[in-house]
């Protein structure tokens, strides 16, 4: 991926002819590229003979020897990537994330983007862009959004006020709940 601030990152020195990987530096005091190892790996199965059964970082040890051996090429994606590794930028990422689908040419029946009433499970409304699964159930006089997700097969209660905060499958959001700037993982229960 392309960064800006590639001095907060591991970033790839790699062939501009065929996009090999001659090695990663980590965080360098002077620029040496703006593309970093992250987004999406693609592998052979035969990399996982190469991990051993202890606890080991691919980042750190698998990846830099494969780039000693010319086994490993990049790829540049295109399009959105953010670090969302803390809670905030996690957060802050579904602000830039969610409205940028309405601009895209996917189409999705999750997404909501502006001020709307809704009849699923209860009356809700959705204020601003919201990312909503269709088997999710939303109780009456509910308000979700703006930058609100909520998961597949979740209960968000009676009442509930959701805006900037990811509810993730299978949880469950007790009535008269109010939830900002927060995470909630798979299987939970609130309030």
């Amino acid at each position: 991926s392309q960064v800006s601030q590639w001095e907060k990152y591991s970033v790839i020195v790699y062939s501009m002819q065929n996009y090999q990987i001659e090695r990663f530096v980590e965080k360098p005091s002077r620029f040496l590229g703006d593309r970093i190892n992250a987004g999406i790996y693609i592998f052979n199965k035969s990399i996982l003979d190469r991990i051993p059964p202890r606890r080991t970082s691919i980042a750190k040890e698998i990846f830099p020897a494969m780039a000693t051996e010319g086994q490993l090429y990049a790829f540049n994606l295109e399009g959105f990537w953010m670090d969302v590794g803390q809670r905030k930028d996690y957060i802050f990422g579904m602000t830039k994330f969610i409205p940028s689908l309405a601009h895209s040419n996917r189409e999705t029946e999750h997404l909501h983007t502006e001020a709307t009433e809704h009849q699923r499970g209860g009356r809700f409304t959705v204020v601003g862009a919201s990312l909503i699964d269709p088997s999710a159930k939303i109780g009456d006089g509910a308000v979700i959004g703006p930058y609100a997700s909520i998961g597949a097969n979740c209960v968000i209660g009676e009442s509930c006020r959701i805006d900037n905060a990811a509810i993730l499958e299978n949880s469950k959001v007790g009535k008269d709940t109010m939830m900002s700037r927060s995470i909630v993982g798979w299987n939970n229960r609130i309030g």
